[in-house]
């Protein structure tokens, strides 16, 4: 970990020795891998956390503070946190739609993130799934459904707002299927959401000695009475994968 990185750390109080800490403790878990690219991985997700969260101070001090504070937390997930902060400031600078007056929402009312296109309010929902390696009971799709059905009983979920739920761990660890159109195909059938989209999101890296990027791919499930802003939002920010892809695609950022 380049020293910078460990010096903001240690700033806002994070140190990366401390094994009581989830982020500390997650880095020291990585750092007995013997796959260096697992190690490398880890290490970007938290630098480019370190960035996002430089991003968001820009834009507004008090989120800067307020993810700051949480990030001191010993009771985090560390996971759920950094993916929080990363659509954040990938909605502040990264996506390609021009949007207004973008803020956080305000808990229990409004989703994670609040923002206006052509004067229309939309919101955007966060949330991370992670599974333990050394769970064999786990179900994943019941896991997903389980998340779904819980954000599905919030004041927030409505047709105007896109819940965003990221699988990366369940992918990394091979706990559902490569081909995930088809486990989005028996979601689809255990739902009737109240969202206007569900977006599955899964992290990966592109490793290359001189070249090592972090980029979001995403599946995407929009439902029926989605209004064509946000649809329109959604697909005007991915990019498809391959020809035949309808709901596999790239979205918004690619930190290098």
């Amino acid at each position: 970990m380049e020293e910078k990185y460990n010096e903001f750390l240690k700033k806002i109080g994070i140190d990366l020795s401390d094994l009581n800490h989830p982020i500390s403790k997650e880095f020291c878990l990585m750092l007995k891998s013997k796959d260096k690219n697992i190690i490398r991985c880890y290490e970007n997700l938290l630098k480019n956390m370190i960035i996002d969260i430089l991003l968001i101070k820009q834009h507004s001090l008090t989120d800067y503070i307020y993810y700051i504070n949480k990030l001191k937390k010993k009771d985090i997930s560390f996971w759920g946190e950094r993916f929080e902060i990363c659509w954040y400031a990938a909605l502040l600078h990264r996506i390609k739609t021009p949007i207004d007056n973008i803020r956080r929402g305000k808990a229990g009312i409004e989703a994670d993130f609040v923002f206006e296109l052509d004067n229309e309010s939309f919101e955007i929902e966060t949330t991370s799934l992670t599974f333990s390696q050394k769970s064999k009971k786990s179900d994943p799709i019941a896991k997903i459904i389980s998340s779904i059905n819980t954000k599905e009983k919030m004041q927030y979920a409505t047709k105007n707002c896109m819940l965003v739920i990221d699988i990366s761990n369940l992918m990394f660890y091979r706990k559902i299927l490569n081909n995930f159109r088809s486990t989005i195909a028996d979601i689809s059938k255990e739902i009737d959401s109240k969202f206007g989209a569900i977006i599955f999101s899964e992290g990966y890296h592109i490793i290359d000695e001189n070249n090592f990027q972090y980029g979001t791919r995403i599946y995407e499930l929009f439902q029926e009475g989605i209004p064509s802003k946000l649809k329109n939002f959604i697909t005007y920010n991915s990019i498809p994968i391959d020809k035949d892809s309808s709901s596999e695609k790239t979205i918004f950022f690619k930190n290098s």
